[in-house]
């Protein structure tokens, strides 16, 4: 019955386990009852989510390729119309680089660090830009019709805003996001230098605090203070205009004056 099949599913605490396999091709059969589906999907991930868990602990990389397998079958039940080969590739490389980034294998982190920053710095900054004008344009087409009370919401202001600046803000957050684990666990300055190629590409993206704040870290780790400082003064004014509070990013001055 459907509430076995939720107990099941509620219960399987890996992917690995004869249970998954059984539970796992019962899903479309449970479209008239969303309550159990959701318990059952919501149980399956879980015990994926546990084997990764696990296979970081244990540095498992055959498990941690189960884990994207199993993820993968997951997916494509449930929304097979959008698995796509670029899906399956970002899926795989997501818990990759997770995995040898928390298991400590750099040389192989380093890899897909690289290659994952040379696709986003490959694209030109005119299609971003393109990107960023046909979302605000599908966003204004979808909205049309909200009454005015909706519209005037400050929460409904800043999405909008938001919006006019998706694709870029997509972009600035992968490279910084790459350049931040860069500063945080690699010290050669071959690396450091590489790190700083992709945060200068988010700032031309997005001269935000928090990017700025991550270009002056890397800065400050290569020896370059007086650069390090500026930017980090730049990042602090930053964030105090648009109301932001400024405390971890002068904490963050504070040290690099120090050294």
């Amino acid at each position: 019955s459907d509430q076995n099949l939720a107990l099941i599913g509620g219960n399987i605490m890996t992917a690995g386990s004869r249970a998954f396999g059984i539970v796992l091709p019962k899903i479309p059969t449970l479209d008239q009852n969303p309550l159990v589906a959701h318990l059952v999907i919501e149980g399956l991930f879980r015990a994926v989510n546990a084997d990764f868990t696990q296979a970081i602990a244990t540095k498992n990389e055959a498990g941690m390729e189960a884990v994207i397998a199993n993820r993968y079958q997951l997916l494509a039940i449930l929304i097979p119309e959008k698995i796509t080969p670029e899906l399956v590739e970002k899926e795989a490389m997501g818990h990759r680089v997770q995995f040898y980034l928390q298991t400590r294998n750099f040389d192989k982190y380093r890899l897909l660090a690289v290659a994952s920053a040379n696709k986003l710095m490959a694209v030109p900054m005119d299609s971003v830009l393109a990107k960023n004008e046909a979302a605000f344009n599908r966003f204004q087409v979808q909205t049309a019709l909200f009454p005015d009370s909706v519209e005037q919401k400050d929460d409904f202001k800043r999405y909008a805003k938001s919006m006019k600046k998706a694709e870029t803000g997509q972009m600035a957050m992968k490279l910084n996001n790459l350049a931040w684990a860069y500063y945080e666990n690699l010290s050669d300055p071959t690396d450091l230098k590489q790190a700083l190629t992709w945060s200068d590409k988010s700032l031309a993206y997005e001269r935000s605090g928090g990017y700025l704040d991550t270009y002056a870290h890397l800065l400050s780790k290569l020896g370059r203070k007086a650069e390090a400082i500026k930017f980090q003064q730049e990042a602090i004014a930053t964030e105090k205009a648009a109301g932001h509070d400024t405390a971890e990013l002068e904490k963050g001055l504070a040290e690099m004056r120090a050294k």
